[in-house]
């Protein structure tokens, strides 16, 4: 009888195990993923700065993007005020 109350506490005690273990792995994955999640977004943002800090080194290219930002401005204005009218 002490054998089977043994044995029935081992399994309890064991059981009890195996939950605590699949919640532990259940956090451990979301914050694996929270922290995949933000290392892309920081690895887009950095070659996105990258970019902008190289262009901005160049003078040629900053002012080919200034021309073509201004014209592009401008149609976005012209096509604006066509529309409203």
């Amino acid at each position: 009888m002490i054998m089977n109350d043994i044995l029935g506490i081992v399994q309890i005690i064991s059981g009890l195990a195996v939950i605590a273990s699949v919640v532990y792995l259940a956090r451990e994955v979301s914050q694996t993923s929270k922290i995949v999640r933000a290392q892309f977004g920081h690895g887009l943002t950095s070659r996105l700065y990258e970019r902008y800090f190289l262009s901005a080194k160049d003078k040629e290219f900053s002012k080919f993007w200034l021309k073509i930002g201004l014209k592009m401005v401008w149609k976005i204005m012209n096509i604006g005020v066509l529309r409203s009218g």
